[in-house]
């Protein structure tokens, strides 16, 4: 391929492109394209409609969009909110007094006292919802978190986590 380019003698010798064909082609192209353009119409079809539709499909009831917010209102009291949404929107506080940091007895205690009242609202509140959303602030401990999540997991087993954005936003 390069000895195209060079010379038997040596010299370097590039030959010329003839480009007018690729451009005539390409203008005849552009020129087709533009006075196509000009013939292509849209035509709008409104058909009425054929016959009133009713659904049979029954109305289900508001999603609840159960919260769990949390927050340490003092360096040993942990307070519990629950909030719901739905045809009875309501909220339960509650607050529980250990000592930090957390041992296996206190954590198994608070672990079982958010499940009695996780398990006490979600009677009250009588559905089928498996989802809880859990906000705990800033400065709650992970211990904490993974204390209230294993509370919280049997009564509703889908558990969504917010941001310490969001739930200091929501307190």
């Amino acid at each position: 391929m390069l000895d195209d380019f060079e010379d038997p003698s040596g010299t370097t010798n590039p030959k010329s492109l003839n480009l007018m064909p690729i451009v005539d082609m390409i203008t005849t192209i552009i020129f087709f394209l533009l006075l196509s353009s000009s013939f292509v119409q849209f035509t709008k079809q409104t058909l009425p409609p054929t016959a009133v539709s009713t659904s049979s499909v029954e109305k289900h009831p508001p999603a609840l969009n159960l919260r769990l917010s949390g927050e340490l209102s003092s360096p040993n009291v942990y307070k519990v909110r629950l909030s719901w949404r739905g045809a009875s929107p309501s909220q339960v506080t509650k607050a529980f007094t250990f000592a930090l940091p957390l041992d296996q007895a206190s954590a198994a205690q608070l672990a079982q006292d958010l499940q009695t009242t996780v398990d006490g609202v979600a009677k009250t509140i009588g559905t089928s919802e498996k989802t809880v959303k859990i906000s705990l602030r800033r400065n709650t401990p992970y211990q904490i978190l993974i204390t209230t999540m294993d509370a919280v997991k049997k009564s509703y087993p889908d558990i969504v986590l917010n941001t310490w954005i969001e739930a200091e936003n929501e307190l």
